[in-house]
């Protein structure tokens, strides 16, 4: 498979990303005006970099966010306002604006997916554990506990409060980074930079394009590869480029291989005909829920929510070793193909 020919933006990005960054043109000096700053977050890397612009205190200032609304939503810190709400089950528990805006989106897509997309399945996705030297594949039994307690009806949101019932556990792994990068960009633009680049693993947001008027180009992991090499790729000066794959985070056990991406009718990592899927749209956040929902239906399925979905478009990689574009995508919009 054909490696990019472009540079890498900035650090060398791990391939459990599924997202690739790649510098365009440099500027008439050869080198572009930019500063950027990385750190390792939310179990990820995380990159924000600003195109003419030299303060180096918007980027810490960014990033500062960044750790403030992780440290929100992360149902593995026990201060968390995610954790409160596990914590306390069967009480109304308070909760910040941004909280109560991510809940309801996600319950938006809850809805819109039948219950594919599922943020009360923090009972099931505990129990399952992804890390290579500890990677762990939960009894049948424990699995089939833990479903009871994954059902919308489960979670109760209010304009300052939510509340779960008792055994219900959320988890906002599917879409609290596009929240995040959203949120940041926002930031960013409140602060008045004009052309900025925000990755968060497997979700970048863009906003302005390059300096010179060129787009960035943003590069598509080729499915279990060793290294940075991309598959495909886009062009994009504003909007957000998220990719879910079963590639990113997995185990094998017994010849079977165990992907991150849990199937809430059955507690296991879905099985579906999908290696990647990446979602072209406005907003992360959105591009987030459905990358998520995407890999859990399966090509034929997912191609046909996405087609209907308005300002949304979607780059599919099949375990057939097909790339696989959805009718909105132009020859001009690609980087490679």
């Amino acid at each position: 498979m054909k490696k990019y020919g472009l540079f890498l933006i900035t650090l060398c990005i791990p391939a459990i990303a599924g997202i690739l960054l790649f510098a365009g043109c440099a500027g008439k000096s050869g080198e572009e005006q930019k500063i950027s700053k990385t750190e390792l977050l939310m179990d990820t890397v995380v990159t924000v970099t600003l195109w003419d612009c030299e303060d180096e205190s918007i980027l810490e200032g960014c990033l500062s966010l960044c750790r403030e609304l992780d440290a929100q939503f992360d149902s593995y810190n026990e201060a968390s306002e995610i954790s409160m709400i596990n914590s306390h089950p069967g009480q109304e528990v308070p909760i910040s604006a941004g909280t109560a805006e991510l809940l309801k989106k996600g319950r938006e897509y809850e809805a819109l997916s039948g219950g594919k997309f599922s943020m009360e399945i923090g009972g099931v996705s505990s129990l399952w554990d992804f890390h290579q030297q500890s990677a762990r594949k939960p009894d049948e039994t424990e699995i089939a506990e833990a479903l009871k307690t994954v059902n919308p009806d489960m979670l109760t949101i209010e304009e300052d409060t939510a509340s779960v019932k008792p055994g219900t556990r959320l988890d906002l792994g599917g879409i609290a980074k596009g929240y995040i990068a959203d949120r940041l960009k926002a930031y960013l633009k409140e602060q008045g930079v004009a052309h900025g680049l925000i990755y968060l693993g497997g979700n970048v947001a863009a906003f302005g394009g390059k300096p010179d008027k060129t787009p960035f180009a943003i590069g598509i992991q080729e499915p279990f590869a060793d290294d940075n090499e991309g598959r495909t790729g886009v062009k994009i000066t504003d909007g957000s480029v998220v990719t879910s794959g079963i590639y990113q985070r997995y185990f094998e056990q017994d010849g079977k291989l165990y992907h991150h991406i849990l199937d809430p009718d059955t507690g296991y990592p879905a099985e579906t005909d999908l290696y990647s899927a990446t979602i072209l749209s406005e907003d992360s956040v959105d591009g987030d829920a459905l990358s998520t929902i995407c890999m859990l239906l399966g090509l034929d399925e997912a191609k046909a929510l996405i087609e209907r979905t308005p300002g949304v478009e979607a780059i599919f990689i099949t375990d057939e070793d097909q790339v696989i574009y959805t009718s909105g995508i132009t020859e001009d919009m690609l980087v490679n193909r």
